[in-house]
């Protein structure tokens, strides 16, 4: 391991923060541009990304973020960040009005069923 490792480490932490609070703050103002971003990095990584990127996907997220988030949920072993993730998923779900019937539901019902089918049903009864 080299000497550099850790500031390389300490670097790329204070990037991903700094990328997660412009996404936050466009996210705020509407604008799905960063919504590619904040996908790929979700579903590139086993590390936990800073809570901004999940309340951004809340905000902006739609149907094609839900498996890298239903994904991202199953590899977690922090439950607070767990607990984080299926909110956040639970906000598009909702947001865009997805049921169990959806093809997208469906399929992450089938890979991650703790996930799936149960946030379509919570989010269903919260739009009554």
């Amino acid at each position: 391991m080299s000497a550099s490792t850790p500031a390389r480490s300490c670097l790329r932490n204070r990037s991903t923060g700094a990328r997660a609070a412009a996404h936050l703050a466009l996210a705020a103002r509407g604008s799905r541009i960063a919504l590619y971003d904040l996908r790929d990095s979700l579903s590139a990584g086993d590390a936990r990304l800073p809570v901004e990127w999940l309340a951004a996907l809340a905000a902006i997220g739609d149907a094609t973020c839900l498996e890298p988030m239903a994904a991202a949920h199953a590899r977690a072993g922090d439950p607070w960040w767990r607990d984080h993730v299926a909110d956040a998923f639970r906000a598009i779900v909702t947001r865009e009005g997805l049921t169990r019937r959806h093809a997208v539901i469906r399929k992450i019902a089938a890979r991650f069923p703790e996930l799936g089918t149960g946030a379509a049903e919570r989010a269903g009864r919260a739009r009554q």
